[in-house]
């Protein structure tokens, strides 16, 4: 325990600054720490080192590997600064300097000695980082232990190698300059791994196997390779190091992968991101339109079919791998919303991003976007087992979406940054993704392509190259991208041009109002941003049965209109109102009777007075007017009003779960939790440490979260090291039972421990534990 005890003590001692950048560098300590040991015991627990060495870039992470084969080779004592620096021969000594403090300041190392001139890791880094740190192999000692052929490695073997050590090094290295030729080449293959397969490697030697030769038999013989299996073997780290000369980095990228691609225009980039933006924005509407039109069908298994997929396409006028991304991003925008009781996906009514203007829809979109556990760009991509990822599937979602894509575009905002308006392609990315986050690579590789993807198509990028409202996305400036965006972005265009064959042509985008009155009494045709809408009896009928008439519609279009309405348009609109309302029927929930008619005129004028309509009255006769409000909405607004009203009981009561129309009643929007910033929840934090600090101490154990913490590490240290612990348990019934045993191993919340009493092994639950103390 001298280890958390002695972190504990350091991080007393620490100044409230350097606790705050602590937090702010390792967040996942401020889960829940009640004191200064817990948060030591929490530091130096596996998981919070593991998510530690995420955030670390090539060069840290080379230190860090580096320190802690040296410890591991030098049985744990601690690592000197010149020992260190020949085993990364690359790094400069300033360099090496300031990547320890950093490293120390995360208390990943801890520095001992005078002047701080040796480090120690923290001990849990030996399992954090894995069974080969820097592509390095196990011991050798520990290799041959395991292998199934030990007995004949020990008899070939000099015992003083078998032991491990910088002495083995220094043996094989002398050893392998006697190697035959062919061997150097050989062992380069194991320079990023050490496991490499080899038929037969466990077959007893024969006369063909000891060929000086013949470099495998050679390094066989030798025990410089150790079969582990049938047909593999691995190159132990004694070994790894002699090859490298004794070096665990000989060549450590300290520069980040530069951008190399060519640089695109400010011009050329604008442009494609603006077409891009406004196509998408289209797009969205468009599939929103035709979506309250006819729901979404979906499969009830999950996800668009691909029958309902290229009809989506043919409406888009986009092909089936953009009709995908589109479907997604409107889900993840919510567009679409699933119905319970039917599978499929429908429009919702009104939503409030259709009226915002279209700086802030872009902006609310990127941000749903980056804030997503979806990844859209995977719809219609295929799965490892030949099935095609449908849009809307779960197959189309990750848990660590948002965090992955969050840490690609901090990615994409720093290329820009070192190097402005370059190509950021696919091969520029994967490179500096590898240097920045060699630990997350492999998680954040495979969504390189789809995240570009979107990028693109959402108009981050354009011609490849990040644009300014783009780079404030990917560094969380929502405000910031709506005001880039809002001073390029063409203002929206508020007339059309009405032509004599009857269709409307919108020279660029239209504003909300505009789209909605066309929309509502012509079809939309045609694609791009120059859109066209045309005008049938249809159409136009469908205006007629949403309330308007032949005047008002014509009216409408004059606003719309810089010249005269063709003729054969208002024919249209006339001759269809002419044929139509001949029978009229429409939607009521409540009603007014009133005894006077000058009693209704002043209901209606008090409808029709400044503000919003509360009442929503229809005059249908010279005292009844009808309400789209149920009886009792109804009656509260009238008493709001200083009406007093008496109900009748000859229409059913209001149901409390739908509206006026019986569509299902929208409940409050949630807002969104607001977190705090992580500086200020870190300093908030520390003076609650600092508080706790400050109390008298408590007898006997501390808190049972620091206690469980403590003991957790204990029981860590205890299975590295082979040594046994006095372990107190509790049964079923509350007993408890005292037992002294040696840990094997702690996983899935069990402990493996050996009972030295029994001769046997035990299987314990971690809550079942109640205390652990030193054997």
């Amino acid at each position: 325990m001298s280890e958390v005890t002695d972190l504990a003590a350091d991080l007393a001692a620490s100044s409230d600054p350097d606790l705050i950048r602590l937090l702010e560098a390792r967040p996942d300590l401020l889960a829940g720490a009640s004191d200064i040991a817990a948060l030591a015991a929490r530091a130096l627990s596996r998981l919070s080192l593991q998510r530690a060495l995420e955030t670390l870039d090539r060069p840290h992470l080379g230190v860090l590997e580096a320190t802690v084969v040296l410890a591991e080779l030098g049985d744990g004592a601690p690592v000197t600064s010149e020992t260190l620096a020949a085993a990364l021969p690359g790094v400069p000594t300033a360099v090496l300097t300031a990547l320890i403090a950093d490293l120390s300041a995360l208390r990943l190392l801890s520095t001992t000695g005078a002047g701080s001139a040796a480090v120690r890791p923290a001990s849990a880094l030996t399992d954090a980082l894995g069974l080969h740190p820097a592509g390095l192999g196990r011991s050798l000692a520990r290799l041959v232990a395991g292998s199934p052929a030990a007995t004949a490695i020990r008899q070939r073997v000099p015992a003083a190698r078998v032991a491990g050590g910088p002495t083995a090094v220094a043996d094989l290295r002398a050893l392998l300059a006697t190697a035959p030729a062919g061997t150097a080449e050989l062992l380069d293959r194991f320079r990023s791994t050490p496991v490499a397969e080899l038929r037969n490697a466990t077959r007893p030697p024969g006369p063909a196997d000891t060929d000086p030769s013949d470099p495998v038999a050679w390094l066989l013989h030798h025990g410089i390779l150790v079969p582990i299996g049938g047909d593999h073997v691995e190159l132990p780290r004694e070994a790894g190091l002699a090859a490298r000369h004794g070096a665990v980095h000989p060549r450590l990228p300290l520069d980040p992968p530069s951008a190399d691609g060519a640089r695109v225009p400010d011009a050329v980039r604008d442009n494609a991101a603006l077409a891009a933006i406004g196509e998408c924005l289209r797009l969205l509407t468009v599939l929103h339109e035709e979506t309250d039109r006819r729901p979404l069908a979906t499969l009830r298994a999950g996800g668009v079919g691909v029958r309902e997929l290229r009809r989506v396409a043919r409406t888009l006028g986009v092909d089936e791998a953009a009709a995908g991304v589109l479907i997604e991003l409107a889900a993840v925008i919510g567009l679409l919303v699933p119905d319970e009781s039917h599978p499929e996906h429908r429009a919702v009514t009104a939503p409030a991003w259709l009226d915002a203007p279209r700086a802030e829809q872009w902006t609310l979109l990127a941000a749903a976007w980056r804030a997503s556990r979806r990844v859209p760009a995977l719809a219609g991509t295929t799965r490892p087992d030949g099935a095609t990822v449908a849009p809307l599937s779960a197959e189309a979602g990750r848990p660590d979406a948002a965090a992955a894509r969050e840490r690609l575009l901090t990615t994409l905002a720093d290329l820009a940054t070192e190097r402005p308006g370059a190509a950021l392609t696919d091969d520029v990315l994967r490179e500096r993704v590898a240097w920045r986050w060699p630990r997350s690579s492999a998680r954040l590789l495979p969504l390189v392509p789809a995240v570009l993807t979107e990028a693109r198509m959402l108009g981050l990028t354009g011609a490849s190259a990040l644009t300014g409202a783009g780079e404030r996305i990917a560094v969380g400036d929502d405000a910031g991208a709506t005001a880039r965006l809002g001073a390029v972005l063409p203002p929206p265009v508020e007339t059309v041009l009405l032509q004599a064959d009857l269709t409307a042509v919108a020279p660029g985008p239209l504003s909300r109002e505009a789209a909605r009155t066309l929309a509502s009494m012509a079809d939309r045709e045609g694609r791009g941003p120059a859109e066209q809408y045309r005008f049938s009896a249809a159409s136009v009928q469908r205006a007629l049965d949403g309330g308007q008439d032949a005047p008002a519609l014509l009216a409408r279009l004059r606003r719309l209109s810089p010249g005269p309405l063709p003729q054969p348009l208002v024919y249209l609109v006339e001759d269809t109102a002419a044929r139509s309302g001949r029978v009229r029927i429409g939607a009521a929930a409540g009603y007014v009777s009133v005894t006077d008619p000058a009693e209704l005129d002043a209901l209606l004028a008090l409808a029709d007075g400044p503000g919003t309509d509360r009442l929503r009255l229809r005059r249908l006769a010279p005292t009844v007017a009808v309400s789209a409000l149920a009886p009792e909405s109804l009656r509260a607004e009238l008493a709001r009003a200083g009406v007093h009203s008496t109900r009748e009981g000859t229409l059913p009561p209001e149901d409390a779960g739908t509206g006026p129309a019986g569509d299902p009643a929208p409940g409050p929007e949630a807002e969104p939790d607001s977190e705090p910033e992580p500086a200020s929840a870190a300093a908030e934090f520390v003076a609650a440490l600092r508080r706790r600090a400050a109390d008298p101490p408590r007898p006997g154990r501390p808190d049972p979260e620091t206690a469980t913490l403590l003991d957790l590490h204990l029981i860590r240290a205890a299975t590295r090291d082979g040594q046994a612990l006095t372990v107190v348990t509790v049964d079923a019934t509350g007993n408890q039972r005292r037992d002294v045993l040696v840990p094997l191993s702690v996983t899935g919340g069990r402990l493996r421990a050996f009972d030295p009493h029994r001769d046997a092994e035990r299987v314990i639950s971690l809550p079942r534990i109640v205390e652990v103390l030193p054997a």
